[in-house]
């Protein structure tokens, strides 16, 4: 073989390598997930929010508790300002073709859906008895919570009742709501005794512990018109929220009295610290503080709070990458009403340890790709794969006709 045809067969097998690369690439492609072109042809225009209220894990399997709303007339005017939007009117009816998750930026199947009003709640209520509740307070207090009670259904949703002030009293524990625990509960509430003290933060821990073990969605409500006499307030706060951050459990907390009248700062005004306390415990577990400053807003601020816990969506999914490796997972959720659409993520760790430093980060781009490995990675792999054919292969092919040769023309 001539030099210049050895020339040809290099450049030729070279020319075949960078083809092959190229179509297995292509075929890499193919093979990646990419998001249903409904998620691409949304219109995120803001007229929708969405909100993931819960996170349940068990092992690999995901569940998200989630709510969607249509934004206020004045989010345009609140986005000005630097406001958070306000929430408005709840949306419903959606299905689960209307929500697509992805975790790590990888598009991942829902295998159980649940819609709007059909999903169980689990309501903790919290009752301050002190006798600062006297008067209009308490009765306000019992009907507010009669009317959350009426909300809840039979065989469907779980109730815990829980009494505080000098002592914290488990009145019932976490369990179905059946027909004799609405009567128990019902006589309890309207039975209530004042007595001193506000022993909030043991009440909290106490109903926390016994919330421990159980899954699914699990909320707290609690009721108190002022603030504890506790010494060490600021460790009690930070052991509360660390708990309740830790179990996934949120704190709804209802402010009864004129101290709750003005919940923000503005214009210098001060806020009063059980405004801030109860702002801080709902903020920081992802719950609702509502204030009620006239006894006869807290039947309304109760009956909120039902209705909202009782329209929430309930999706479950099984993570695409099963792996205790250490990394945390980004959960992505798009939900679509009509051609609006929402945007919604979290994360939640994973055990193990990392074995690599090659980390991953998802897309802020539902619709985007998973990114499976760098570019530059890929070109020196092409690089290495065409110059093993260009060298290797030539290299190979003429030691095996030399060999040949020698072996059976020669010795012939």
């Amino acid at each position: 073989m001539t030099l210049s045809n050895k020339r040809l067969l290099v450049l030729g097998i070279a020319v075949l390598a960078f083809v092959w690369v190229f179509l297995m690439d292509l075929v890499g492609r193919a093979g990646r997930s990419h998001a249903p072109p409904e998620l691409v042809k949304l219109e995120y225009d803001g007229k929708i929010k969405a909100s993931i209220t819960s996170m349940d894990k068990q092992a690999f399997t995901i569940t998200l508790t989630m709510k969607v709303n249509h934004l206020s007339k004045d989010a345009g005017k609140d986005a000005t300002k630097g406001k958070e939007p306000a929430d408005g009117p709840l949306v419903e009816g959606l299905t689960d073709k209307d929500f697509f998750v992805t975790e790590d930026g990888r598009p991942v199947p829902i295998d159980k859906f649940t819609s709007a009003g059909r999903a169980p709640i689990r309501i903790c209520l919290l009752m301050d008895t002190s006798q600062s509740m006297q008067g209009d307070r308490i009765v306000a207090a019992k009907k507010a919570s009669l009317a959350l009670l009426d909300l809840m259904r039979d065989d469907v949703d779980e109730l815990g009742l829980w009494f505080f002030a000098k002592n914290v009293t488990e009145v019932m524990p976490m369990g179905d709501l059946t027909r004799e625990r609405r009567e128990q509960a019902t006589k309890a509430i309207e039975a209530i005794q004042l007595t001193l003290g506000t022993e909030m933060f043991g009440c909290l821990s106490q109903a926390l512990d016994k919330l421990k073990g159980m899954s699914g969605r699990r909320i707290i409500v609690m009721l108190t018109d002022g603030m504890p006499l506790d010494l060490e307030i600021a460790k009690l706060t930070k052991s509360v929220l660390d708990r309740s951050k830790e179990q996934s459990i949120p704190l709804y907390t209802v402010g009864l009295g004129p101290e709750f009248a003005r919940t923000s700062s503005s214009g210098g005004a001060k806020v009063e610290p059980a405004v801030v306390l109860l702002d801080r415990l709902a903020a920081e577990t992802h719950g609702k503080f509502l204030a009620a400053p006239a006894p006869d807003q807290l039947k309304g601020a109760f009956v909120g709070i039902g209705e909202s816990l009782q329209k929430e969506y309930v999706l479950t999914f099984r993570s695409p990458n099963p792996v205790e490796d250490g990394i945390t997972r980004r959960v992505e959720v798009a939900v679509r009403n009509d051609r609006s659409g929402a945007k919604t993520n979290t994360e939640y760790p994973v055990p193990g340890v990392i074995t690599t430093g090659v980390g991953r980060q998802a897309s802020d781009n539902p619709a985007a790709e998973t990114a499976e490995g760098a570019p530059f990675v890929r070109i020196f792999c092409t690089l290495g794969v065409i110059l093993g054919f260009a060298f290797v292969v030539p290299f190979a092919i003429g030691y095996t006709g030399r060999l040949w040769k020698r072996l059976f023309i020669h010795s012939t």
